[in-house]
């Protein structure tokens, strides 16, 4: 029987199939494994282990308690040590992590009342949102978070202050000073009159703004640029004396450096020039503190040479003990040339600048060092040039001895004293003399104020702070040097005495600060450190009362921003509302649609600071600030991207709020969502897009109107019509709607109303609006199969065939590749695994009452073919091989599932002759499409091709081996196909090589069990079968054929 001569598929003769009749329920129960009901985890060695053995039978619900149990639970109730097992300690993860976890589990879509459900759509359960966060937690936080954010602007490095200032204090254009701050050096461009411009238009104006007679010679004139170039060849000049080891002339060059700031000709650009001289001075200092150092290892090594041991360098925290007399005695010379320059301020920043090199001669004579320092500068006269020759001792002192502050504190006690100078006539005489402001002035002296002042309050106490200020009250009164104090001394010092500052504020003078800047950082600092309750409201109404009066738009905007993030940490709702509202009125005052006026960037970046800091703490007020018709009129004001980034903002927000059905927040939130999607355009990168379609599906899912399912689902209809372009948002919409007739189902339990059962159709003919909109094609047949089973589960029969009907008719119009990481993949893998899929809902769908009940598989079998799948991969045998399985099915008296109240073609049909012989035929074409391709990969010259038959072969075996009668014929059949895969044995590997032999034995057994199925019936029959059942002495032939394809 068995001997082939030719394996070409087509050349085999395909018998007649006759599906094997299978009972599933049988068939469930011999292959179901004996179950254990377990009394504890045994992940838990502390619990008691009780295991009852049950049959695969069910156990009855009033089954006693095993014997034996209360004596294991008493043999093992000793408690174990918890270090013993490394699980002990944790619960199990299936319990729900509490002794509660016995209760039955309920169904969240449920009541928890007993009150049975009469109608889901009706909406009358209440909607009952999750708890928030306490508001006294989103304040803690926040605190924290602004302590944090005070530290490090308290401990910023001097390095990075003055990259501010001279960003700060930059002059635009040319500047005017004195050629005798110009040194004699050559080649700088400035000192041969090559760059200089004279100004002979000006020279009696700049002759009385000096107050003196000025030749054309001593002016000059160049940029900030041009100034900057200068120093920095001072400063090249410098390092190359020193490199040529001439020191004196180092010195002389430094000398001359420093000259430059007692240039006050241009104050304005004062700041500036200080931070310039400051750096070349301390590379200066550098150098002659290396060069100190390198001699000590010097002297060290000339020592050793000598045979006297000791050390060979000296360490980082060296002390003036370890320093060689030869290193401290160059160190004294140092200082004795620096006593020797006649000019104060020269001698006086040189000797600053060299102040780190006092370590080679002391250890604890710092402090009367520093005080010498500070009573000799007590002698420079100008306020300006003397509070930056404080700032930069203040400076060092920090750098080498930051244990000292005490001086830091006596420096701020001079500049109080100091500064009270610039209220008197003769120097408002003299400010006006040369054309500058108060104001202006106050503001050229603040960076070196803040620094000292910051130093100041990184280690003060209550009692320091005290003092200072009283010394402020009689000295100064000035709100620049307040708002300082306030910004850098601790809130803790003087929040419980808020409404006394407040005073304090209103009385001080008005300079380069006002009165609501002063507010401004009261309220920063009393968000962090609170006021006493009784004060808070009498404390608001007191600034407020100025703040309103302002007319900087600027300030006011600033002052509501601080004043704002405290009210909504420590006040009610009303008072923000009221801040709220007074900011939008004044906005819409000013930069009303009439006015025209444009709203400046300042304004602009401290609304979105603001609006940032509300939908922050947006929890602590609910949604209420959210639903804000204030926040949305601030809001109002942005343009373009930043208005959508604002947007983005506030819905990001919204996710960490609970669920919600508010009517006002939702078309608040919509709108808001409207703006961010309409900016999505055929440009936007798809990493825009994604990100886009995350935030409003995450809105989406926060809506939640409980058991009104008729307006949720309004409310998606809403949303596809506002959300068309972005194909993510109405995946997930159709994947809502579909969930939403799940709910109902569930809800009603099965059995739909006339109702339920309408709405159900309408969320189906949502899905099948808006599913041909998308533009992936794949995804659409994912979704159309999801709503074929949603609607079959609900009875919708003619829906089902609707949507698999549309399904079937994409597939031909499928593309063939997609990119994944940018390479292209053909689709053929994933449409295989999905038609595996749906050929599993076809089992239960029922046939079509008019097309007969194979209508949607021949649709199937139609559109299989014209889809372009890759020859020789065997992708699409496959696909005819799971159809193969389908139809054997089919073919069942009772189908191995069903879906509850639907009829499937096993009642239909019953097994009906027609309905046979037509499914017959379906498999003789299932077959004869498979033996077609089958061919067609073995006539192509590729191994892979040759591989793939012999797999699509095997899986061919299996399924005719487990689903058809062996019958003489189909075990011919069979055998051809094993020897056409044993053809190609080379080319397995080990998983093939393991399936070849795993299907070779099933065929045995299967070929076994129907001879003995047909000697069954033989013996019981006077017919003689054996045309059509296999003999014994047929199947030890083809045993022993098959044992030969083995070897």
């Amino acid at each position: 029987l068995y001997p082939v001569k030719n394996t070409a598929v087509l050349d085999m003769a395909t018998p007649s199939w006759a599906p094997i009749s299978r009972n599933y329920e049988t068939e469930k129960l011999k292959c179901a494994v004996k179950s254990a009901s377990a009394v504890s985890h045994p992940l838990m060695p502390n619990r008691p282990k009780e295991v009852v053995v049950s049959s695969a039978t069910p156990p009855r619900s009033s089954s006693p308690t095993p014997t034996g149990a209360s004596k294991l639970t008493k043999s093992n109730s000793v408690t174990m040590n918890p270090l013993s097992d490394p699980l002990s300690g944790f619960a199990d993860p299936l319990s729900g992590g509490s002794a509660a976890s016995n209760a039955p589990i309920m169904d969240p879509l449920l009541n928890s009342s007993p009150a049975p459900i009469d109608d889901p759509l009706s909406g009358g359960g209440a909607f009952k949102p999750k708890a928030v966060e306490s508001r006294s937690q989103n304040i803690e936080v926040s605190r924290q978070t602004a302590k944090a954010i005070h530290e490090d602007n308290l401990n910023t490095p001097w390095q990075n202050r003055k990259a501010q200032i001279l960003k700060d204090y930059a002059i635009v254009g040319n500047i005017t000073l004195n050629s005798a701050a110009i040194n004699e050096f050559a080649g700088s461009g400035v000192e041969d009159g090559s760059a200089t411009r004279h100004l002979d238009k000006y020279n009696a104006r700049l002759a009385s703004l000096e107050k003196r007679q000025v030749n054309e010679v001593e002016k000059v004139e160049l940029t900030q640029a041009e100034y900057a170039n200068h120093v920095k060849k001072l400063t090249r000049d410098l390092q190359q004396a020193w490199a040529n080891d001439e020191r004196v002339g180092s010195l002389k060059i430094a000398i001359q450096i420093a000259k430059l700031l007692a240039d006050t000709t241009l104050p304005q650009f004062y700041p500036s020039i200080f931070v310039m001289v400051t750096e070349s001075l301390d590379k200066f200092g550098d150098m002659v503190f290396q060069r100190l150092k390198n001699r000590s290892e010097e002297a060290f090594a000339e020592q050793n040479r000598q045979g006297k041991r000791g050390p060979t360098k000296l360490n980082d925290n060296f002390t003036s003990a370890d320093v060689p007399p030869v290193a401290k005695e160059i160190c004294r010379n140092w200082f004795y040339k620096i006593a020797c320059i006649r000019e104060l301020l020269p001698r006086i920043y040189i000797e600053v600048a060299l102040f780190r090199c006092y370590r080679f001669l002391t250890d604890t004579d710092y402090l009367p060092i520093l005080s010498r320092l500070g009573s000799v500068i007590r002698g420079v006269g100008d306020p300006l040039v003397s509070l930056y020759l404080r700032t930069y001792l203040v400076v060092i002192c920090g750098q080498t001895v930051p244990h000292l502050t005490t001086f830091s504190q006596s420096m701020l006690q001079d500049v109080l004293v100091t500064l009270s100078v610039i209220q008197e006539p003769y120097m408002i005489k003299e400010l006006s003399k040369s054309n500058i402001a108060t104001n202006v002035y106050y503001h050229l002296l603040s960076p070196g104020v803040e620094w000292i002042v910051r130093t100041v309050g990184r280690s003060a106490s209550r009692d320091v702070f005290q003092s200072m200020l009283q010394l402020y009250r009689e000295h100064s009164n000035d709100a620049m040097m307040l708002k300082h104090f306030i910004d850098f001394f601790d809130g803790t010092f003087y929040s419980h005495a808020a409404l006394g500052m407040a005073t304090l504020i209103k009385s001080s003078y008005p300079s380069s600060v006002g009165h609501v800047d002063l507010y401004t950082s009261l309220g920063k600092q009393l968000s962090t450190h609170p006021p006493p309750e009784e004060q808070r409201l009498p404390l608001l109404n007191e600034v407020w009362k100025v703040v309103s009066k302002s007319t900087d738009i600027l300030g006011y905007v600033r002052c509501s921003y601080a004043w704002l993030d405290l009210v909504q940490k420590y006040y009610s709702e009303r008072e923000m509302f009221v801040l709220l509202g007074n900011l939008a009125a004044r906005l819409e005052e000013t930069y009303s649609l009439e006015s025209r006026v444009e709203v400046p960037e300042p304004v602009l970046q401290t609304l979105e600071a603001l609006i940032s800091s509300l939908i922050g703490q947006s929890s602590t007020f609910g949604t209420a600030v959210l639903t804000s018709e204030h926040l949305l009129k601030i809001l109002d004001f942005f343009r373009g991207i930043r208005k959508v980034v604002l947007c983005k903002d506030i819905i990001e927000s919204f996710k960490n709020l609970p669920s919600t059905n508010d009517a006002v927040l939702i078309n608040t939130l919509f709108d808001l969502c409207r703006i961010i999607h309409d900016s999505v355009d055929c440009l936007s990168p798809h990493t825009e897009i994604a990100h886009i379609a995350a935030l409003l599906n995450s809105f989406i899912d926060k809506i939640n109107f409980g058991k009104d399912l008729e307006q949720q689902l309004n409310f998606y209809v809403d949303c596809r019509g506002a959300f068309c372009n972005i194909d993510l948002i109405k995946d997930k919409l159709i994947a809502n709607v579909g969930s939403l007739a799940m709910r109902a189902y569930k809800i009603m339990k099965g059995k739909h109303s006339k109702k339920t059962a309408t709405f159900v159709k309408a969320c189906l003919a949502y899905c099948h609006i808006t599913i041909p909109s998308l533009t992936d094609a794949f995804r659409k047949l994912e979704l159309l199969l999801q709503c074929a089973q949603i609607s079959l589960v609900n009875t919708c029969l003619p829906q089902t065939d609707t949507f698999l009907k549309a399904a079937i008719t994409i597939l031909p119009e499928m593309p063939t590749h997609y990119e994944v990481d940018g390479k292209r993949v053909h689709y053929e893998e994933r449409l295989a695994s999905y038609l595996s899929c749906l050929l599993a809902t076809l089992v239960v769908t029922p046939g079509h009452p008019d097309h007969g009940p194979f209508y949607i598989i021949q649709g199937l079998v139609n559109a299989v073919p014209r889809f372009a799948w890759q020859p020789g991969t065997g992708v699409q045998t496959r696909v005819y091989t799971n159809m193969l399985a389908l139809l054997c099915t089919l073919a069942q008296k009772k189908f191995p599932y069903h879906i509850n109240g639907v009829q499937s073609n096993d009642e239909l049909y019953g097994g009906a002759p027609s309905y046979m012989a037509e499914l017959s035929e379906h498999i003789d074409t299932c077959v004869a499409e498979i033996l077609k391709q089958l061919t067609a990969m073995g006539e192509r010259a590729e191994s892979a091709a040759k591989l793939a038959q012999t797999r699509t072969a095997l899986d061919l075996v299996n399924q005719l081996a487990a689903r058809v009668d062996m019958t003489p014929a189909v075990a011919s059949f069979v055998y051809k196909l094993l020897e056409l895969a044993n053809k190609h044995k080379a080319l397995f590997v080990r998983t093939d090589s393991r399936y070849f032999a795993n299907t070779v034995e099933f065929v045995m057994v299967r070929a076994q069990k129907a001879s003995a199925v047909a000697a069954v019936s033989v013996s019981g029959s006077s017919v003689n079968n054996n045309n059509t059942a296999l003999s014994a002495h047929a199947v030890n032939d083809m045993i022993a054929s098959l044992k030969t394809l083995m070897v």
